[in-house]
């Protein structure tokens, strides 16, 4: 509570500092306020309140959110960049992730009805910031489909409410055809929320339309805390049911996500589908543990550390390509390449081990089909992933200048150095 509650006060300091040359300023309590909730946090505290239950698991996840808030605070560019950084933009990220910090500890759907708008409210606005009509066309169509699914989960609420009597999470797992629907409908809530197939039609649009730095925080620590509330609201379900709906839902997730990046000549476009696909791999896990930690970490790290390059770049040029980076600054293309190679799932990076984990809890349970599947999806990620790799190795098709500053160089240096560090650990 201690972190929600500095974050809190942080948030409305920054919202105060409405002077364009504060910026700074701001930035850097939003980055030592995120800092001291992180070291607020005990990892080993287990206790109830109102509302809210904290539990181990619970503070990993809390923790890898407030890591990777950091990281996208010290990456975002306030200079030169196509769409300026604002006070009021870094007071919304902090009062975001003040819900998605929530979304990591309820034990009510009232806290978590509140953190999932908490979270989605503030990105409504973001995503119009470039003021742009595809900007625009963001931000309208992930409101009213994030409103839609708000609908749809208060109503999933309202069966299970009605089958079980009880609105607390975890709670009796709902045997009778009312409640299992009424939860059928709050993971299908849930699912929109992460971008899973079917309910993924908004991804692409949205992360193309959204400025590229809050793109980063769509697709990290957005999808970080729905994933961890996703988890929690599925132990309502009985074990062989939920197993089957994440099997369809992360199946369907990793061929069509797999298959549309493929053709995906905007980096951004491609993200956005990898991140469907993605989100597949994810969701096979089938429970929020550590390796559901672990796997948000990897994703997380590696999309943030990329759409932050391609802000950058796109500073430069106005578009969403990284053709030739290597050539113009040595430094962000190897790091491109070392996020993308994290993505793909090659060794010694964590992404490998995070798709490993996913495969393996497949394998262990018997669902050779689904790892099949796996194995198709990462086979298909390997080209699309590695496509792009050729061309940031290319020569550049125009002449232009990446000025980056030195925080944000060391911050995403240690950002892969952790990477590696997390790839290797459970090899020791």
């Amino acid at each position: 509570m201690i972190s929600l509650t500095i974050l809190s006060i942080a948030g409305i300091v920054v919202m105060l500092m409405h002077l364009p040359q504060w910026t700074s300023i701001a930035r850097w309590t939003a980055v030592i306020a995120t800092i001291i909730s992180l070291f607020s946090i005990r990892f080993d505290s287990i206790f109830t309140l109102p509302t809210i239950e904290i539990t181990r698991s619970g503070n990993l996840w809390a923790g890898l959110i407030l890591g990777l808030l950091a990281l996208i605070l010290l990456l975002i560019p306030n200079r030169n960049a196509t769409h300026p950084l604002k006070n009021d933009h870094i007071a919304l990220l902090l009062f975001a992730t003040v819900g998605a910090v929530l979304l990591t500890r309820f034990d009510h759907v009232v806290t978590l009805i509140l953190g999932l708008e908490m979270v989605s409210i503030p990105l409504y606005v973001l995503a119009a910031q470039t003021h742009s009509p595809r900007s625009h066309e963001a931000s309208l169509k992930y409101f009213i489909l994030g409103a839609f699914s708000s609908a749809i989960l208060t109503f999933g609420i309202a069966l299970w409410y009605r089958s079980t009597g009880v609105l607390t999470i975890p709670g009796p797992i709902a045997t009778d055809l009312i409640g299992r629907s009424g939860i059928v409908l709050m993971l299908a809530a849930m699912c929109f929320k992460v971008g899973l197939v079917p309910f993924h039609y908004w991804v692409p649009d949205v992360y193309e339309g959204t400025p590229t730095s809050f793109t980063a925080y769509m697709a990290s620590i957005a999808k970080v805390a729905a994933f961890a509330a996703l988890f929690k609201v599925a132990t309502l379900l009985p074990t062989s049911d939920w197993t089957s709906l994440a099997m369809g839902f992360g199946g369907a997730s990793i061929l069509l996500g797999s298959l549309a990046a493929i053709r995906q000549t905007s980096v951004k476009r491609m993200l956005a589908y990898s991140s469907i696909a993605q989100a597949g791999f994810w969701i096979l896990l089938l429970t929020g543990g550590q390796f559901s930690v672990y796997f948000g970490f990897a994703y997380a790290t590696a999309s943030i550390l990329l759409l932050w390059i391609v802000d950058l770049v796109e500073s430069s040029t106005r578009s969403h390509t990284l053709t030739g980076l290597m050539q113009k600054n040595q430094v962000l293309g190897a790091i491109a390449i070392m996020a993308l190679v994290s993505l793909t799932g090659i060794p010694p990076f964590s992404g490998f081990y995070a798709k490993y984990s996913s495969l393996f809890v497949m394998m262990d349970r018997g669902y050779f089909w689904a790892v099949g599947i796996g194995l198709l999806g990462s086979a298909m990620g390997a080209y699309y992933y590695l496509k792009n790799i050729a061309h940031i190795v290319a020569p550049p098709e125009t002449d232009y200048k990446i000025d980056v500053p030195v925080t944000s160089v060391i911050a995403s240096v240690l950002a892969v150095g952790v990477m590696i560090l997390f790839g290797l650990a459970p090899l020791f």
